[in-house]
Order: C-alpha cells, then structure tokens, then sequence
C-alpha cells in the first residue's frame, strides 16, 4: 500500500496540482527528475518503506533492493560536508526540514547530485501513548546536468513545487496511516 502511496500518478498529479497553483517555472518540474522515498523514523535504522518509479530509474535500484534498509547506500564512497550530514541526521531523528545538493552513488557507481528536501510528516496521534505517527518524505531531484547557480537561483520555485508533491501526498499517506491502524 505504501509503495501505492508514491505511485507515479500521484507525484504527477502532485506536480501538476503544483505547476498550476502559480508556480512560475513550471520548466523547473520539467527540467527535473523529481522522485520520492518514504521512510519509518521510529523503525531500528529509519528503513525505507517506499519508493517511487523515478526513484528506481534515477538511483538504478529496484525497490525490492532498498525497501527496509537507510538511504545511506546512495551516499556510499561520496563526500559530504559535514554541517549537511549533522542536520540530516536531526531531520530523520526529529522531522524538521532539510534541503540540500548532495553528491550520490547510482547502483551503476556513477556519481549524480541529488537535491534532497525531507520533511516529517506527521499523519495521527495515538490516542492511548499520545506519540505522533510521523513519517520522513524524501522528495529528490537529480540536478546532475542544471548549473548549481540556476538550481539555487530557483530554489524558492522548486520549493513551491516540492510542498505541493508532499501536500498531494499527506492525505494518501495520512489514509495509508489509518488503514495500517
């Protein structure tokens, strides 16, 4: 159900919903390889339940390869700057947001940059613990072949973009969430 949740239909229809909202560069959504994760930051290792079909084309893993293990395997022999590995970690512990252009390892082992923008994403309370039920939405983008300089530029654009993919995709996770239940 999950992997349904990320199918392509929904990130299209996301992106879409998006582009229409008065996003002004709906080229950027073109231009880009938007794909997403979701992954259990209350499981041992914050495993990945969730891939969509761009996400297997852009990494060249098949879902059944990476569901239930971290992401750390696309970062595998990369450099990465330290701040930016310090605050990812804090976003997959605790939910805030992250966003940045990190060098990743494709299965092939050819090098891309991934821009990433994680979230939590709180779906429920429970009502006998009163914990949050939370996911982390990973929504990336391979910007290997734009200028740095143009994707930074249009960041508040690309942002726009991405809150529109995660707000098409709360309420199917939120329903994903309570059908688990």
């Amino acid at each position: 159900m999950a992997c349904r949740v990320v199918g392509e239909t929904s990130i299209k229809e996301a992106i879409q919903a998006a582009a229409e909202h008065g996003t002004s560069r709906a080229a950027t959504v073109e231009d880009g390889s938007f794909c997403v994760s979701i992954a259990d930051p209350r499981a041992d290792d914050i495993p990945l339940i969730a891939v969509s079909k761009k996400f297997e084309t852009i990494t060249g893993y098949l879902a059944s390869e990476v569901l239930g293990k971290n992401c750390r395997f696309l970062s595998a022999g990369c450099s990465c700057d330290m701040v930016n590995l310090a605050n990812l970690r804090a976003a997959c512990t605790t939910g805030p947001p992250f966003t940045a252009i990190l060098e990743n390892r494709r299965k092939s082992g050819e090098l891309f940059l991934n821009l990433l923008d994680l979230r939590g994403l709180t779906v429920a309370r429970s009502p006998c613990t009163g914990e949050d039920l939370w996911f982390l939405v990973g929504i990336q983008v391979d910007v290997t072949h734009a200028e740095t300089l143009h994707v930074k530029a249009n960041l508040s654009e690309i942002h726009a973009i991405i809150s529109g993919i995660r707000a098409g995709l709360a309420e199917k996770v939120r329903a994903l969430a309570v059908a688990g239940a």
